[in-house]
């Protein structure tokens, strides 16, 4: 069985940590299957070799797939030879975006992504959307692609409430399209060895995306705000790091908030996400703008607050039972209310108690999520071995 996984990549350690969780599942369940990843600008081969994936031939043009066509002039040898699969091998396609398809994004992705899944279902792949938040469709453009592309996945799996419901009003309500949590709760973080530097400070997660997806006033005001954020912590005795959860230009927010501090704080750059989820677990508590950042402290028991710039942050915190955990970027007035959480001792354990036990239940449903995925993969290969054996 030849597996794709879909949407992962190396810089964004969200993104990776979605990669390992994937993996572990599919290499427990199966493990002859072989894993391909699709080049890409953040998915280097070396990156691919390393996780043991197969090379899938990619090549777009106009937001057209061609390597559907060009794969066809590889010989099998070839192929074999150099380790590459092509849109016809795949037998299952386990999309992992996260959060690629929406009005926010446009229309391009979805447009290559429908023709592509629509190529897969002619030749016989199954096509699971792994949880991740979806939507709005509402553009034109965005809606038609939307719409074929959904329709060409055999499950869907939105990972909140309302991405369900953009999602249902593109294709209607269906029982492939359930409602589950992001899946990353199920993989183990690595702790660090000197995890006592980390067990009494709060860890910073920036986001750049903070500054050009968020409107115009909030990312004007998200660097002074989070500098004000760790001044008053460090006024009521706590102390910071910084952790980066992105290789690229997070690493330049950090700098201008280091900047802005009377004071100097540890930035951490950790290039393994399993590791980068320990320190989180490790931490007294997490302020976060990263969407992966706030679930490995939450499914750890961890109080995070969070700075948001999608609807995908408030959702997650409102199914933890914990709705004010969103800040508000420029109401000053707030701070003290929602550092409480982190710092007053009553307030941070009656929390922690309510988090751990939305986090089992949490870990439960994307351990339902998981069942319903490999039994639909277990069924489709079953059918497809008893229609081999009589000649169909």
């Amino acid at each position: 069985m030849i597996v794709e996984i879909k949407g992962t990549q190396f810089s964004n350690k969200g993104a990776e940590l979605m990669l390992h969780a994937i993996l572990n599942k599919i290499r427990e369940e199966f493990p002859c299957a072989k894993i391909v990843l699709s080049p890409a600008e953040f998915c280097s081969y070396l990156d691919r070799a390393k996780v043991g994936a197969y090379q899938k031939i990619w090549f777009s043009k106009c937001g057209y797939p061609i390597s559907i066509y060009l794969e066809k002039i590889i010989h099998r040898k070839i192929k074999d030879r150099y380790g590459l699969i092509g849109h016809s091998d795949v037998d299952v396609i386990l999309d992992a975006s996260g959060f690629a398809y929406s009005d926010q994004w446009g229309r391009g992705e979805l447009h290559k992504t429908a023709i592509s899944y629509e190529y897969a279902k002619k030749n016989g792949a199954l096509v699971i959307v792994l949880p991740q938040a979806l939507g709005p469709f509402e553009q034109d453009g965005v809606k038609v692609s939307a719409l074929r592309m959904l329709s060409s996945c055999d499950l869907i799996f939105p990972r909140d409430e309302l991405s369900k419901r953009y999602v249902d009003d593109i294709v209607g309500s269906k029982s492939s399209v359930t409602q589950s949590p992001d899946f990353t709760c199920l993989q183990p973080g690595l702790f660090p060895k000197d995890q006592c530097y980390f067990e009494d400070k709060i860890c910073v997660i920036p986001n750049s995306r903070m500054l050009g997806m968020s409107s115009k006033e909030d990312g004007a005001a998200y660097i002074p705000y989070l500098a004000n954020i760790i001044e008053i912590i460090k006024y009521r005795a706590r102390d910071c790091f910084i952790l980066l959860h992105e290789d690229g230009e997070d690493q330049g927010v950090a700098d201008y908030i280091s900047n802005k501090l009377d004071t100097d704080i540890d930035i951490i750059s950790e290039k393994c996400p399993l590791r980068i989820k320990g320190i989180i677990g490790s931490s007294y508590g997490v302020i976060s703008s990263r969407y992966h950042g706030i679930v490995s402290a939450l499914t750890q028991g961890k109080i995070a607050l969070a700075t948001s710039w999608s609807h995908k942050y408030q959702l997650l915190f409102d199914e933890f039972g914990f709705s004010d955990g969103v800040l508000n970027i420029g109401n000053n007035s707030e701070i003290n209310h929602k550092l409480d959480y982190l710092l007053c001792p009553e307030k941070k354990e009656a929390m922690e108690k309510l988090l751990k036990e939305r986090a089992l239940l949490y870990r439960e449903k994307a351990i339902v999520m998981w069942d319903t995925v490999f039994d639909l993969i277990r069924g489709s290969a079953k059918d497809k071995m008893q229609a081999a054996e009589v000649g169909v």
